[in-house]
């Protein structure tokens, strides 16, 4: 700490640490941005099978996929107006004979839009809200440390933290409510 503080009186400037620092973080909102932007392009592939007319599905058979221990892919394949097709990712394994109300794509794939469906992209959002927003804040209070450190310390008072704070959480669950509303309607 010493160190630092006469290599700064000497007028030598930010440390390389300091700057890799900063990198990292703009490496960080780069990654939290890119997470959003899939979770954003799952929520849209949602919303376009949500969008597909909807069709009865008679289950002719279902298989069961066990990927690890806990894990299992439920795969049914049935008929809609004659046409045989499958519903990959099935909530659970059906008997035969049973009508499901799916909604199928061109290429005989059928889907069930349950909940189940929804989990990935929301916790994909939450973490590219959270990777994103963390990763920017810190960037932007490096970037001060750097090039204005009197100002740094002024905005770092325990109440302009405490309204940052309460404005990033509100934008970020007005930002993801907004969307989903969007979606679901």
């Amino acid at each position: 700490m010493p160190q630092q503080q006469a290599a700064t009186a000497r007028g030598s400037g930010p440390t390389r640490a300091a700057w890799v620092r900063l990198v990292a973080a703009l490496v960080a909102a780069g990654l939290g941005v890119a997470v959003l932007a899939v979770s954003l392009a799952r929520f849209r592939e949602l919303s376009d099978a949500r969008n597909s007319p909807r069709r009865s599905l008679t289950v002719s058979s279902c298989t069961v996929d066990r990927r690890t221990i806990r894990t299992a892919v439920t795969t049914c394949h049935g008929t809609v107006d004659g046409v045989s097709v499958r519903l990959p990712d099935a909530p659970r394994t059906y008997s035969a004979g049973t009508v499901l109300t799916v909604r199928c794509t061109d290429d005989a794939t059928c889907t069930t839009l349950t909940l189940h469906h929804y989990a990935r992209p929301v916790a994909l959002l939450g973490l590219g809200l959270l990777t994103a927003g963390a990763a920017l804040g810190f960037l932007a209070t490096r970037s001060l440390d750097l090039l204005a450190p009197a100002r740094a310390a002024a905005l770092r008072s325990p109440r302009l933290t405490r309204l940052a704070h309460l404005y990033c959480t509100a934008t970020a669950l007005l930002a993801a409510a907004g969307y989903l509303g969007h979606l679901l309607t």
